[in-house]
């Protein structure tokens, strides 16, 4: 990765400001925990303009810290400090080494430095790679217990931010939008309106199967996620139980997704169809004859071609 020469082109496109009052107000805000995070982002922009490599390895920050004022030691030391620093400016992402920053700042940084802020459902594969890349490219050695444990929740972050941003570009607020309210959210994450029932979407991340049928109550259901487990899929039995709690589809990963998949090139749809070909089973079907499980590169285009038709017309019967 070299670092110099994306700190040139992300700072020319103003993705990495300078630290100033505007930069403040506009990006951080004026809020105590706002307030830290400009603190430290004007420690990591300066160490990082001083630093030929440009690259700040997070097992050095204390000491970094420590040649910092007295009075803004207490600001600058928390961790929780520089990741709300990155969750402001993304694209910091690229620069640190052997820190867990959150799923939200590698995928906007991610999507804001190499997808023009942007990410469709065709977007998905290049977004995991590149995250992949950050990944192999952000820790030197191998992680302590604690971080260890906190990989987990990382990996899930990235995989719902990254869901929540490409099904933002289907959303419109009208047809589609999000459900926010606690007495729907438990049917599903977005919702569009159909004949002669409305479409949930519920959006869950990798082991979760049992979290999709918790959302299943006789709707019409369509289920996405990042899975990677493929007997959750392969098992006539389960899928039956899909169908049952309302399920007309569940669109799989067309890419890899985890980096074991990313190592042997492999994804969990092209494993799913492979078992049912090896063993000579038809794909399954809906109730409605059309494909129950599909990619998930193509919900947006599957999405998109329900919306063209005016509410009236609009039916989940062929979806």
């Amino acid at each position: 990765m070299d670092r110099k020469q994306l700190w040139t082109d992300f700072t020319a496109r103003g993705l990495i400001p300078q630290p100033n009052q505007a930069t403040q107000d506009n990006i951080f805000g004026t809020g105590v925990g706002q307030k830290r995070a400009y603190e430290v982002y004007k420690v990591v922009h300066a160490t990082l303009t001083s630093n030929v490599d440009r690259e700040i390895d997070y097992d050095n920050w204390s000491q970094i810290v420590s040649n910092q004022p007295t009075n803004l030691r207490s600001s600058l030391s928390p961790k929780k400090n520089v990741k709300a620093c990155a969750d402001c400016v993304p694209v910091l992402c690229y620069f640190f080494l052997n820190i867990h920053l959150s799923g939200k700042s590698q995928v906007d940084g991610v999507v804001a430095a190499e997808l023009n802020n942007t990410l469709t459902f065709a977007d998905i594969s290049e977004a995991k790679r590149i995250l992949n890349y950050i990944y192999l490219n952000t820790w030197t050695r191998a992680y302590s217990p604690s971080e260890d444990q906190g990989n987990n929740p990382i990996v899930g972050g990235i995989s719902e931010r990254l869901l929540e941003l490409s099904m933002g570009s289907l959303v419109d607020g009208v047809d589609l939008f999000k459900t926010n309210q606690n007495d729907t959210m438990s049917y599903g994450d977005f919702i569009l309106m159909c004949l002669p029932n409305n479409l949930w979407i519920s959006v869950k991340t990798q082991y979760s199967r049992e979290r999709l049928l918790a959302s299943g109550f006789s709707n019409d259901l369509v289920g996405v996620g990042f899975f990677t487990d493929i007997s959750e899929f392969t098992s006539l039995d389960k899928i039956r139980n899909f169908k049952k709690a309302g399920f007309l589809a569940i669109y799989l990963p067309d890419t890899p997704v985890d980096p074991e998949q990313f190592s042997q090139q492999i994804n969990t749809y092209d494993e799913v169809n492979r078992y049912f070909t090896d063993n000579t089973i038809p794909m399954p079907v809906n109730i409605n004859g059309t494909p129950f499980l599909r990619k998930i590169s193509e919900l947006g285009s599957d999405f998109k071609r329900l919306k063209l038709q005016p509410v009236q017309k609009r039916s989940a019967i062929n979806f």
